[in-house]
């Protein structure tokens, strides 16, 4: 996963999720599977815009 470009990647980013706070998160997939599995639970983690990146 990557935090505003800082951190390492995990796989090749597919979405990019921006936070309420005007952050972004770049996330691979499994990595966006367990975000969206999280914030089914937890509705402080539902991102504010979605958006599935290209290659």
């Amino acid at each position: 996963m990557t935090v505003n470009g800082v951190r390492p990647a995990c796989g090749p980013a597919v979405a990019r999720i921006t936070h309420h706070h005007r952050g972004t998160t770049q996330l691979c997939q499994p990595c966006l599977d367990s975000w969206f599995n999280s914030a089914d639970g937890d509705e402080s983690l539902e991102p504010l815009a979605f958006e599935p990146l290209t290659a």
